[in-house]
């Protein structure tokens, strides 16, 4: 048996060296065989997949948790392919095999960032400083990739059994440190190989059935015994508990399943408690970057987390992949305006509840917004507490429409 999984660093010639290894080995490329798999089943875009690990950040996935959805599918299949021998899994979705399997080499290819950088000036013919921005820009994909899975960097020798600097040694020397290794890993004594298989496939069907019922909590499993970890503070423990307990209950091979508080389980501060109810997927669009930046700091203060677009542009795009509830839009910006934006958005999206928020309005562009659908429209400077009993408002009727059409 032969699994290998391989996370790259950009631009460290990590594909020459994946592609030799393959054929000394006879290996399976099992990166474009996971997101086509993947995509095919649960009828979801490669691009999508990708971007659940590559980013950039879904626009609301702190609500739709459309991210951890998507990589626990991602986690399914693989827990499948892995079952088979004989493949190499290289780039981000790598890092998606847990550590307790230690079945699989994990090898980091990296190199010192100045030859990364010459290297992608070549490929790319650009220039050295813009190749090294390049790098630097792949390097915190890579890192916030890491941080995300481990609270660790990307390049932590924890997370691998080999780190090769393939730019500096070439190809063929690389490989035969990977070959060289994978024959160590198969004449170590497999006892256990099993039952590690076993164990990440069970968890990776339970993490899947968790998240397909919107429950998206840390699932590990020693033993066929699943252990599931909530990291964010719940009202009432015992209730999801008792949800998570029966969601599981069909998935198969489960012996036992515990759950248990994890150490970000806290509770909110007490300004945090006095529940605002301010609608949770809120979009503020204004081309004044330190009024938009101000004003979005004092609405997390009230427990809302809204998005940010600079221009019309960018707030019909991040609508069009996913429409907020509520949007805050300023009517004179530069491109697309304001009354453009709410023209469009009502539109194509009608149930956004859009408050215009400007300070170059006139009685008429009121009018004209009102009738577009508008559902409020407030003056600059506003008070913060003005705009968060119409955000309120916003979002009860919000609800309201949505009951009425169930």
């Amino acid at each position: 048996m032969a699994q290998i999984a391989i996370f790259r660093a950009a631009f460290a010639n990590s594909e020459a060296l994946e592609s030799t290894v393959r054929d000394r080995l006879g290996l399976r490329d099992l990166e474009p065989q996971l997101l086509n798999e993947t995509s095919q089943r649960f009828q979801v875009s490669e691009d999508k997949l990708r971007r659940a690990m590559v980013g950039p950040e879904f626009v609301f996935n702190r609500f739709t948790k459309r991210r951890e959805l998507y990589l626990s599918r991602l986690r399914k299949v693989l827990s499948e392919l892995l079952s088979a021998d004989n493949g190499l899994l290289g780039g981000y979705a790598s890092l998606l095999i847990p550590r307790e399997f230690s079945q699989v080499l994990r090898v980091c290819v990296l190199d010192d960032p100045e030859s990364r950088a010459e290297n992608a000036s070549k490929k790319l013919g650009c220039t050295l400083k813009q190749a090294m921005e390049t790098v630097r820009a792949e390097d915190l994909r890579a890192a916030a990739w890491s941080e995300y899975l481990f609270g660790a960097s990307p390049w932590d020798r924890t997370l691998y059994d080999l780190k090769i600097p393939a730019l500096t040694l070439g190809t063929e020397p690389a490989a035969a440190l990977i070959l060289e290794a994978v024959d160590k890993l198969r004449n170590l004594a497999e006892n256990g190989a099993t039952s590690a298989l076993t164990d990440f496939q069970i968890a990776a069907d339970a993490s899947l059935a968790l998240a397909e019922a919107g429950l998206h909590h840390r699932v590990a499993c020693t033993n066929g015994s699943v252990l599931v970890t909530i990291d964010e503070y719940v009202a009432f423990f015992e209730r999801l508990e008792g949800e998570i307990r029966r969601t599981l209950k069909g998935v198969q091979r489960i012996r036992s399943v515990a759950v248990a508080a994890g150490p970000r389980f806290r509770p909110p501060t007490m300004f945090a408690e006095n529940d605002f109810a301010l609608p949770k997927k809120v979009l503020l669009v204004d081309d004044e970057k330190d009024f938009v930046l101000t004003l979005s700091e004092r609405l997390e203060m009230r427990d809302a987390s809204p998005q940010v677009a600079f221009t019309g542009e960018e707030a019909l795009s991040m609508t069009a992949e996913e429409a907020p509830d509520v949007m805050i839009l300023d009517l004179k910006m530069p491109g697309i305006d304001g009354m453009e934006v709410l023209r469009r958005v009502k539109a194509e999206h009608p149930e956004v509840a859009v408050i215009i928020l400007t300070g170059h309005g006139s009685a008429r562009d009121k009018e004209l917004c009102l009738a577009l659908g508008a559902f409020e429209y407030l003056e600059k400077p506003v008070s913060i507490d003005v705009l968060a009993d119409a955000m309120r408002r916003a979002g009860r009727a919000l609800e309201t429409r949505r009951k009425t059409d169930r």
